[in-house]
């Protein structure tokens, strides 16, 4: 066998002597993938890995493209450590300027909105409105928003039915009139 052998590539061949003790250094200046079969330099692979970082890119990449990946996050945001990491990360996002910036244009972009919104909360605390907590959905299950289905204008402020939130979504999907009943 002629050559560097493949144990040789990965540890330097010098070695220091000092005041007579003889020092081979222990840091590794390459490694073989255990993907590719090739040697690289340590700088071609993540910390603690075998594999180098192209192959595990190029791992990735074709993982991404399976349903693996989608169906792991649909159970994860679904679950309630998911939901709660949610919710983290968007009182983490209002609190930037970004956030806040956001959050001035959706009260500017949707004024008719939170002037209907604001209406109906008065209303419930003077008592002219049930809350909406109080109240059931179409379905059977208990009621959390209120639905402004003549849509947003003064004059039909309190023309609301009271929803759960998938009903809510469906109204809006299906432009609500088949859910009032006179």
């Amino acid at each position: 066998m002629n050559g560097p052998t493949a144990s040789s590539c990965l540890r330097p061949a010098l070695t220091i002597t000092v005041k007579g003790v003889t020092i081979m250094p222990d840091t590794l200046v390459a490694k073989r993938c255990k993907k590719c079969k090739e040697v690289k330099s340590i700088s071609a692979f993540y910390k603690n890995r075998a594999i180098c970082k192209p192959c595990i890119i190029a791992y990735q990449l074709i993982y991404k493209k399976t349903e693996k990946p989608k169906a792991y996050q649909k159970r994860y945001s679904q679950s309630p450590r998911g939901k709660q990491a949610h919710l983290d990360a968007m009182d983490k996002y209002s609190q930037t300027e970004k956030g806040r910036a956001s959050q001035r244009y959706r009260r500017i972009k949707d004024s008719h909105k939170c002037a209907a919104r604001a209406a109906i909360n008065n209303a419930i605390t003077l008592g002219r409105i049930r809350p909406v907590n109080s109240l059931f959905c179409v379905c059977g299950q208990i009621a959390k928003q209120y639905h402004h289905y003549l849509g947003y204008a003064p004059e039909h402020y309190f023309d609301v039915v009271a929803f759960c939130v998938p009903c809510h979504r469906k109204a809006h999907v299906i432009c609500l009139p088949l859910y009032i009943s006179p």
